[in-house]
């Protein structure tokens, strides 16, 4: 008898994170580019130094949502800080350009204003940023590839894949971690097996190809509640049980595009 074929393969949920670290946007359709999908943290907010803030630093964070809207990016706190109206800033800030910091970078990036910084103030912390990466900005990926692949202001690479059954492997060693919105990921595909992502080359959706480069390490964000932004110590601790490689904790896989177009959920997609 033929082997079994493989279940169909599918995109089962979209997620763009218009600002770095803040809450992420599901959506049923995304343009795929060079530095990620369309909108997806090409802002970040930055220190009185210009050094990069997360999730790591603020959970709170995760509750400040973000989202694009007919050329405006819109912020709104209202989770988090009561009586703080939602701030509508231009989706392309213009301005001069200013040097900032994400991990080893240093990348350029246009100042968002006196009104994101005082709206910062009022719901997050005061001297912190928002600032924006222009589309003269070209930040290499983590392993300055040799195909000069470029990244946003994602922490190393331009997407980040998982499947919904490893969300589910999460969920069974660790009830209700096991929440794609904690892992941040930009795809979310339905037909693979637990961690199945590990063992493919990428997967191609409709014209575009994803090139799956590494393994995502994972750091202590995974543990922040995106509803409460509570700190815990679950995902991480029970990842750390059957996910480690050396020192670090693995789930997803950084991936980069090879063309570009339109994916939607419910896309077929095919494994490489």
């Amino acid at each position: 008898m033929p082997p079994p074929r493989p279940p169909a393969l599918r995109v089962a949920a979209i997620f763009v994170h218009p600002v770095k670290s803040c809450a992420a946007v599901a959506v049923g359709a995304a343009a795929v580019g060079d530095r990620g999908l369309e909108g997806d943290r090409r802002f970040m907010i930055v220190d009185a130094a210009g050094g990069f803030v997360t999730q790591r630093d603020e959970p709170r964070l995760a509750l400040v949502a973000a989202t694009v809207e007919e050329e405006a990016l819109v912020l709104d706190a209202s989770r988090l800080a009561a009586g703080v109206a939602p701030l509508r800033l231009p989706a392309r800030p213009a301005g001069p350009t200013t040097k900032v910091q994400v991990w080893g970078d240093d990348v350029l990036a246009v100042d968002a204003g006196v009104e994101a910084a005082a709206w910062l103030a009022a719901t997050v912390k005061e001297e912190l940023r928002l600032v924006w990466m222009p589309e003269g900005a070209r930040r290499p990926v983590d392993d300055d590839r040799p195909d000069g692949a470029i990244v946003s202001f994602a922490d190393g690479y331009p997407y980040l894949v998982t499947s919904v059954a490893s969300l589910a492997a999460v969920e069974a060693r660790a009830p209700g971690t096991g929440v794609a919105r904690r892992f941040r990921p930009n795809l979310v595909l339905d037909g693979l097996g637990p961690f199945e992502e590990d063992e493919l080359a990428g997967v191609t959706i409709g014209d575009v190809r994803f090139d799956f480069v590494k393994p995502c390490s994972r750091c202590t964000v995974v543990n922040v509640d995106p509803e409460s932004a509570q700190l815990g110590k679950e995902p991480l601790a029970s990842l750390s049980t059957f996910r480690k490689q050396g020192n670090k904790v693995m789930f997803g896989q950084n991936a980069i595009a090879i063309g570009s177009g339109r994916i939607a959920v419910g896309d077929l997609a095919t494994r490489r």
